[in-house]
């Protein structure tokens, strides 16, 4: 729940608070290991009958290949605290 676009006081609404009080802590920087997509274009000859179905053509094919690879990625990492107040 990002507390800057409203989404933390109408949550904090909907469990009976009348407001909430938030902190955000750094906790530094941690790797993450995510896949990415990565597609190369790859052409290829297929062997067909001809309309006759008495010899064979050899015809170019465009067959894309997507492979996923993992990368290391490096996020910041944060600690959030959140407080809900309700007055009786």
């Amino acid at each position: 729940i990002d507390p800057n676009t409203g989404e933390l006081a109408d949550f904090a609404a909907s469990i009976g608070a009348e407001y909430a009080i938030w902190s955000r802590q750094s906790l530094g920087k941690a790797e993450t290991i995510e896949r990415e997509a990565l597609t190369r274009d790859r052409w290829r000859w297929e062997r067909i009958w001809d309309a006759d179905n008495d010899r064979f053509l050899y015809v170019q094919r465009w067959d894309p290949e997507t492979v996923w690879v993992p990368v290391v990625v490096e996020r910041d990492e944060v600690r959030w605290v959140v407080f809900y107040v309700r007055q009786d």
